[in-house]
């Protein structure tokens, strides 16, 4: 029995991994696990998130980490009433397309908005 204290005694235990961000300003550069300029330490759940979300997404503001999400605006298409081109409408229901009969008759076409 004195044999496995002997062993256990001169037994080296493995470290446990160290991950690191690099940041410059308030941007992430990178994300590895060896130290360098400009590093500071994480720990794994804060780097399997950003590996799963991306760099991109996050910044580094008075020594915490953020998630940013950058707002993208979208225009979608809106009908608007044409004479020259455009379609006729059942009952002003975008789903309901007649075709052209008269040019008389009001007419929609889809446009962007600003």
């Amino acid at each position: 029995m004195t044999e496995f204290f002997k062993a256990l005694e001169s037994f080296k235990w493995q470290e446990p991994k160290k991950y690191y961000i690099y940041v410059q300003g308030e941007k992430l550069t990178g994300i590895g696990e060896t130290h360098k300029e400009d590093a500071v330490e994480v720990d794994i759940e804060t780097y399997t998130k950003i590996l799963d979300n991306g760099i991109g997404k996050y910044v580094y503001k008075n020594g915490k980490l953020v998630y940013y999400i950058k707002k993208n605006t979208v225009k979608f298409p809106e009908i608007y009433p044409s004479t020259d081109a455009g379609f006729n409408l059942v009952n002003e229901n975008p789903y309901w397309i007649e075709e052209k009969v008269n040019k008389e008759e009001k007419q929609y076409q889809w446009k962007t908005t600003k």
